[in-house]
């Protein structure tokens, strides 16, 4: 069995539309596999094409009143700043600066009206 060809940090974040340093957040966060050669995180192209599979859907999210709020799984409420569909990364407002998570460390999203919203409802079918 042939070992794949593995692509950097860079090419991968050609293939998902975002930046370098948020590929080595998914990496760090699990979300997405890696291998450290070199001091670099170095993936296979197929892993990150199924990453390319599990999209949010826009439609749905632009469709809820805003501002979000995120509740993360320890309880912990932050207004959401944006939401990159492409990657599952969003950012937070904490304590007056930015934090980047991923969609996964999320438990559910409370709308301006009050109205809770699973983090699954925000996944395109597959």
């Amino acid at each position: 069995m042939t070992k794949p060809i593995l692509i950097n940090t860079n090419k991968a974040a050609e293939m998902l539309g975002t930046t370098p340093d948020d590929i080595a957040l998914l990496v760090r966060k699990g979300k997405l596999k890696a291998v450290r050669r070199k001091n670099r995180w170095m993936l296979n192209p197929e892993e990150v094409k199924k990453h390319l599979t599990t999209k949010l859907r826009l439609d749905f999210i632009n469709s809820l009143h805003q501002p979000l709020v995120a509740v993360l799984l320890n309880g912990s409420q932050y207004e959401v700043n944006d939401i990159d569909v492409e990657t599952g990364l969003l950012r937070i407002i904490v304590s007056g600066r930015l934090q980047v998570m991923h969609i996964s460390e999320i438990d559910s999203f409370l709308d301006a009206e009050g109205i809770t919203h699973s983090t699954d409802s925000f996944y395109e079918e597959r």
